[in-house]
């Protein structure tokens, strides 16, 4: 366990590990004092959960982020003026 911190105050946050699914991996910590939350995750669950994700729904903002694929053949040195 971690010593107090004299220069946090005792506020509303609260620390927890969620999994995939939304469930506790490692419960949430409350207290004054500072602790290290630790929990262990299955990674096979991952999959699942990014099937579940709709990309191309209404997280899809074009106006934010777009994939763009770059074909042109490059060089592994480029000068500073080319590079642009």
């Amino acid at each position: 366990m971690l010593e107090p911190h004299s220069l946090i105050e005792p506020g509303g946050a609260r620390s927890a590990i969620y999994g995939p699914g939304k469930e506790f991996v490692a419960l949430p910590h409350t207290g004054a004092e500072e602790q290290l939350v630790v929990g262990e995750i299955d990674l096979s669950g991952i999959q699942a959960a990014k099937l579940q994700h709709d990309s191309a729904g209404r997280y899809a903002r074009s106006e934010i982020l777009r994939l763009l694929i770059d074909t042109e053949p490059k060089t592994p040195l480029v000068s500073a003026k080319s590079a642009g």
